[in-house]
């Protein structure tokens, strides 16, 4: 029929293995119309936010790795020592260093030198 009642959802959402206050929390969030249905695209807007929150924090844990001291920024240096040295070379990722100067240069919207999250992400 299209769409999904808000119960059918929240029996998904338990037979994934959340709890029934979360569930229904995230049925009533998901109708975003209120019309107690959940309709294709508000399903897909949902799984959309829920992947973006886990990059989002998958993200944040990389800067945080390149960055332990908290500063906040990243220089190009420790962003090129990262590109040069991580385990990425190991999955194949052997950028030249005219490539990791463009990426340095393309995370540095602003152009200060300083690579924020905001950049990063």
């Amino acid at each position: 029929n299209g769409y999904l009642s808000r119960d059918q959802l929240v029996a998904a959402l338990r037979a994934a293995g959340t709890d029934e206050p979360s569930a229904q929390r995230a049925a009533v969030a998901i109708d975003l119309d209120k019309n107690g249905r959940i309709e294709y695209t508000e399903f897909v807007a949902a799984c959309l936010s829920a992947y973006h929150e886990r990059l989002e924090a998958f993200l944040w844990q990389i800067f945080q790795k390149l960055k332990p001291d908290g500063s906040g920024t990243l220089t190009g240096v420790e962003v090129e020592q990262f590109l040069r040295d991580s385990e990425l070379r190991g999955m194949g990722f052997a950028p030249s260093g005219t490539e990791i100067q463009q990426i340095v240069q393309g995370l540095d919207h602003d152009r200060t030198g300083r690579i924020k999250f905001s950049e990063f992400r």
